[in-house]
């Protein structure tokens, strides 16, 4: 029987040996994100100050955005009145 001697041993195979980079950031990532709640739940001042950073960079980005269309709307407009010349 397998095991039984040491000419006769068992062969094991590890599931999840193929562990990669991306795998390992994952399972970093849900160590840390307990801890980080935690620090959160107990710091209200830096939980207000990371969501006012959050909303304000959305609104620069908006912004940009808006100009982004803006520039392309005028560009659309100008060549539409030259076709229609």
């Amino acid at each position: 029987m397998a095991g039984e001697t040491a000419d006769n041993p068992i062969f094991m195979r590890m599931i999840g040996t193929d562990t990669g980079p991306a795998k390992l950031v994952f399972v970093g990532l849900l160590t840390l994100a307990p801890v980080a709640v935690a620090i959160l739940m107990q710091n209200p001042a830096l939980r207000q100050h990371i969501t006012m950073k959050l909303w304000h960079s959305g609104e620069l980005a908006s912004a940009k955005t808006a100009r982004s269309f803006e520039v392309i709307a005028r560009k659309c407009h100008m060549k539409y009145d030259l076709a229609r010349l």
